[in-house]
């Protein structure tokens, strides 16, 4: 220790000053103790090999497990089951591990696999002797890896794989191709165990040396070196995984009542959360030190204070002998209560202190202490007593001990009173200190200010306010806030309140004279004095949103020219310089300053003379004839009348200052702006505004909240629409308890009153999942839950047998809870609610709902809020609800609008015909026959022309293939049933008109230009055929197609129709001719 110059009066035991470890012979020194050179402190060794650590299990959170990969969000991840040859993929919104190919859609089956790696939309699975890589989250497989005995793989920018090899620490790397770029030489001890990458191009490795675990870094422009857990920490966010053991692994995500853990097996199937581990540290450890010097003969050692983390299931104690020449028996040392970590010493007075030091821990946890501070000699209070307070030797030592309580609790008074200094040094405190600090000087920071910015401006703030004003305080505001060194040009040749002044004392005619005359001739109002300035405004991007420097107030103004290095000019009108940067109106509200010579400068500044400066914005540019009327001179400005040109001098100075608080207050119009008169069905915007000393209320809260709701709810309606995001499925019940058994008694065949016993049994369940409402409402069915569709109907609409069954947003009180302070009116509070839970209501009804026929969903006003999810026909109160019965096709996806699809054509895709059978369904020689194809909605009729549908013959045979031909056709007359008009229809005919004839061999190729179909909202059918699986009208009468593989579309509600969502596109189908 360096030696003070005063007496000491304590001793700390600490990384930093040394913990003093004993080192003679035969004593107890170490025991299950580290960290003597760890500044987090010591604590309780690990289990194993390593007892500094780190182990296995504390590096998950960067290092996961083989068959486990973080995905792109923030819940997502992969899991690869090498029994199983299977990849799983977590769903967000379930939580529930799924394939990543459904079955019989893998694009390459699994052999061997042994580990996995993710990085944004690429995924990597590691085989024996190769390695897959996949684009799109496992949608395209970009490229096989040949390789000697892999085992991990990392995914890095720019495309690139490294893969470590068994036996080698060296990485190699290729494209995702399989493209071979070289070698990364590590340089790193051990095998290789966990493998990935970081920013920067950052590579990070961990590796096994013989039982001890080592974290290296390094990458392409620098060497590996090892590293520590805090580098990796502070380098890399850990993921939600927390253990991972034989039975499976456990994952700790945000949830809505804090943390949340979920454990899986490795499988993917949800189990309980296993206990804690017990088996990481030791139980217990144990440390002396050597013999402590206080360098005072028969020193009254004072008081021992240690500063440690203790968690549940853990302890420390701290035992103490005091001796005069370093000898002792095991009986004189004092041990410490249980968990006392300040305590008084108890011991006789001696020059030497020895301190054992004891941890112990139930294995899962330990206990860390920073530091240990021993008090001597002993001063108290009772030192200021008289002696006759002191006579008794067992009293004063109760009342030295007594006062010493007073006396830590005064200490801790003088250390916060002596780091108070400490507190207003901006390079000292905490980032979160530094608003609090910025308040005591009155100023104010930007949102997205750094904290070095905020240091620079609070260390500046004394000099600025000091020389306010001046261009040197607005130079270095601009400095330290943009990091740019600008340059103030102060104008003074334009300061024209002097030369205006000048004028009319010569001409004594006012300022009518001095507008023709002066050297400001031709510039309108430059002559004018500036007037009145403007309310405060801050330096910065938004309203206060930085240091107030300038007050209110009736000050003359010279204005100042600031260009910013590096910023370009903002032009408003073309290249003729007219218009640029504000033209002629910009030049008038600028005082004379025209475009020519305001070219390059970002902003404006009006400096004060005492009372600081602010920016000032430049003004619209005018545009057309106001533009040239503007630049016209005033009606009698020429006739010389002081009167006429005062009085155009006072309206110019009204212009300029009604336009500036027009750009403030952010209602200004240009004139090529067009105003608009609809309603916008959104409430007014208005947030809380804060200010220093004002009273919140809960109302205000509660609006504050609602602006954020309401904002939230705009963006969600009008940029993303509307309806099922994901799940929400309806399916038959499974039976339970209260059902009736399967060998009840059913009621009688036409029984027209049931009882009230017989037990009802239509049921269907409805599955987790998300959707929007048509008012921006988000949906939420964390849990399936089964609907008893009787007591669900309402009484007047159960006379039905079909019923629509739905879900509604809705919110309910929660956690009641008791007001702090009593209302004026009550003599004592009530119960009142403190949160608000977002549910669901479900809804059933037996009269069909109505269709959503808005065009725009954004703008105009939304009626129905029930999203209807599926129509159950047939429904037998008495009797389970059979899938067969349940027709999802009514819910509407999430999107703007809901597209107009194809959903029904007259032929089958792909089928064979006979000659003759071709002929009935071109309708060749029947007026009432033709290929017919229905829409999901109305369509224009008067989009149905010639040219929309075409029928290609392409000719097959013996000697004619690849013949092809065009066959006439026209449509028919189009129906009419939707509106009693013939303007919609909801599809068509398309009959041939011609005579050819088909022949065997033949294949007729019918193309749908669905891009030229409109439907009512003018928008364009989305007639993309996908798969070729729109169904038959009459499916039933029909031979079904031979589909193979998915039976339903990708978002599981069937049946097929066309399009992809993007609207547009063709739609394309054929059929085949043969003689027989």
């Amino acid at each position: 220790m360096t030696c003070a110059p005063h007496p000491a009066t304590f001793r700390l035991l600490d990384t930093y000053v040394g913990w003093d470890e004993s080192t003679e012979p035969g004593a107890r020194g170490i025991v299950g103790i580290v960290g003597f050179d760890d500044p987090a402190g010591l604590r309780l060794a690990y289990r194993g090999d390593a007892p500094e650590g780190p182990t296995r299990g504390s590096l998950l959170p960067w290092f996961p497990d083989p068959r486990l990969a973080p995905g792109c969000g923030p819940c997502a991840w992969y899991l690869l089951v090498p029994d199983e040859r299977r990849l799983l993929r977590r769903d967000v919104c379930s939580g529930a591990f799924t394939p990543v190919w459904p079955p019989g859609c893998d694009p390459a089956a699994l052999r061997e696999p042994v580990s996995v790696a993710a990085r944004g939309h690429r995924l990597a699975v590691v085989e024996s002797d190769r390695v897959l890589v996949w684009r799109r989250e496992g949608g395209q497989l970009a490229g096989v890896i040949r390789a000697e005995r892999p085992r991990w793989a990392a995914l890095a920018p720019d495309d690139e794989v490294l893969v470590a090899c068994q036996g080698s620490t060296n990485l190699r790397r290729y494209d995702s191709t399989g493209g071979f770029r070289g070698v990364l030489r590590t340089g790193a001890r051990g095998e290789v165990i966990g493998l990935r990458t970081g920013p920067e191009r950052t590579v990070w490795l961990l590796t096994d040396d013989d039982g001890r675990i080592r974290i290296h870094r390094g990458g392409h422009r620098g060497p590996f070196r090892p590293v520590t857990v805090d580098e990796l920490a502070a380098a890399l966010p850990p993921s939600a995984l927390t253990s991972a053991g034989e039975d499976g692994f456990c994952l700790s995500e945000k949830g809505p009542d804090g943390p949340q853990t979920t454990c899986f097996t490795w499988q993917g199937q949800p189990r309980d959360a296993a206990p804690p581990a017990t088996d990481a540290y030791m139980t217990s450890g144990s440390y002396v030190t050597t013999l402590i010097d206080s360098g005072i003969s028969r020193c009254r050692w004072h008081r021992v204070r240690v500063d440690a983390d203790v968690p549940a299931g853990t302890a420390v104690a701290v035992d103490i002998v005091v001796s005069e020449d370093g000898r002792y028996e095991e009986s004189d040392w004092q041990l410490s209560a249980p968990g006392a970590t300040d305590f008084l010493v108890d011991q006789p007075p001696g020059r030497f202190l020895r301190l054992r030091l004891r941890l112990s821990g139930d294995g899962g946890a330990t206990p860390v202490v920073r530091r240990i501070r021993l008090d001597f000699p002993r001063a108290t209070s009772a030192d200021l007593l008289p002696p006759a307070f002191r006579q008794d030797p067992a009293a004063d030592d109760f009342t030295e001990r007594f006062l010493s309580l007073f006396d830590a609790t005064l200490a801790q008074l003088d250390r916060v009173i002596e780091r108070y200094p400490a507190l207003l040094d901006p390079a000292g405190v905490p980032d979160r200190v530094l608003p609090w600090l910025a308040g005591l000087l009155g100023l104010s920071y930007e949102a997205g200010w750094d904290a070095p910015t905020r240091r620079a401006l609070l260390a500046a703030a004394p000099e600025l306010y000091r020389r306010r004003g001046t261009p040197w305080a607005l130079r270095e505001a601009v400095r330290i806030v943009f990091g740019a060194a600008p340059v103030i040009d102060e104008l003074a040749a334009d300061r024209r309140r002097a030369q205006g002044a000048a004028a009319q004392s010569r001409t004594g005619t006012g300022a009518g004279a001095g507008a023709t005359k002066g050297p400001g001739a031709g510039r309108g109002a430059a002559v004018r004095p500036v007037g009145e300035p403007v309310p405060d405004r801050r330096l910065g991007a938004g309203r206060g949103a930085a240091a107030r420097l300038r007050r209110t107030g009736q000050r003359s103004v010279h204005r100042a020219r600031t260009p910013v290095p590096g910023a370009s000019a903002r032009r408003i009108g073309g290249p003729d310089g007219a218009a640029a940067a504000g033209g002629a109106a910009g030049a008038r509200a600028h005082g004379g300053v025209g475009a020519d010579r305001r070219r390059g400068v970002r902003g404006r500044f009006a400096v004060h003379g005492r009372r600081g400066h602010r920016v000032r914005p430049a003004a619209r540019a005018r545009t057309g004839r106001r533009a040239a009327r503007a630049a016209e001179p005033r009606r009698g400005a020429q006739a010389g009348t002081g009167r006429v040109a005062a009085r155009g001098g006072r309206r110019s100075r009204l212009r300029r200052r009604c336009a500036y608080a027009s750009v403030v207050r952010g209602r200004a119009m240009t004139e090529t702006e067009t105003s608009r008169t609809e309603e916008f069905d959104a409430p007014p915007l208005r947030r809380l505004r804060y200010f220093h000393g004002q009273m919140l209320g809960a109302r205000d809260f509660q609006r504050e909240q609602e602006y954020h709701r309401e904002k939230l709810r705009l963006r969600m309606r009008c940029l993303l629409g509307y309806g099922v995001v994901c799940g929400l499925h309806v399916e038959p019940a499974p039976r339970d308890e209260d059902d009736c058994p399967p060998d009840a008694e059913a009621p009688a065949e036409g029984e027209a009153d049931r009882t009230e016993h017989t037990r009802r049994r239509a049921k269907v369940k409805l599955t987790p999942g998300l959707a929007v409402d048509c008012d921006g409402n988000e949906v939420v069915v964390r849990g399936g839950c089964v609907i008893d569709l009787w007591k669900a109907l309402p009484p007047d609409e159960r006379d039905t047998d079909t019923v629509w069954v739905g879900i509604e947003y809705a919110e309910r009180p929660v956690e009641p809870t008791r007001a702090v302070y009593n209302d004026a009116c009550a003599d004592t509070s009530d119960c009142e609610f403190g949160w608000t839970e977002e549910c669901h209501k479900v809804r059933v009804t037996g009269c069909e709902p109505p269709v959503d026929e808005r065009c725009d969903t954004c703008c105009s006003p939304c009626e129905h809020k029930v999203l209807w999810l599926a129509r159950i026909d047939c429904v037998d109160w008495y009797e389970p609800v059979r899938r067969d019965q349940i027709h999802m096709n009514v819910r509407r996806p999430f999107g703007r609008h809901l597209p107009t699809v194809i959903t029904g054509i007259n032929w089958i895709h792909g089928h064979t015909y006979t000659i003759d059978e071709a002929k009935a369904l071109l309708g060749t020689q029947d007026q009432d026959g033709g290929l017919v194809v229905r829409f999901s909605a109305d369509v224009r009729s008067d989009t149905l022309r010639p040219g929309v549908v075409e029928l290609q013959v392409i000719e097959g045979g013996s000697g004619r293939n690849a013949s092809t031909w065009y066959m006439g056709g026209a449509f028919a007359e189009p129906d009419a049933e939707s509106d009693g008009c013939d303007e919609f229809t909801e599809g068509f005919r398309y009959r041939q008109t011609t005579r050819e004839t088909l022949q065997d061999g033949d294949r007729l190729l019918i193309t749908v230009r669905a891009a030229f179909i409109l439907d009512r909202c003018c928008r364009p059918v989305d007639g993309t055929h996908v798969g070729g699986r729109v169904p038959t009208i009459d499916a039933e009468a029909t031979p079904a197609a031979a589909h193979g593989g998915c039976h339903l579309p990708p978002s599981g509600i069937g049946p097929w129709t066309s399009g992809t969502g993007a609207g547009g596109d063709v739609f394309e189908s054929w059929f085949f001719v043969k003689e027989r």
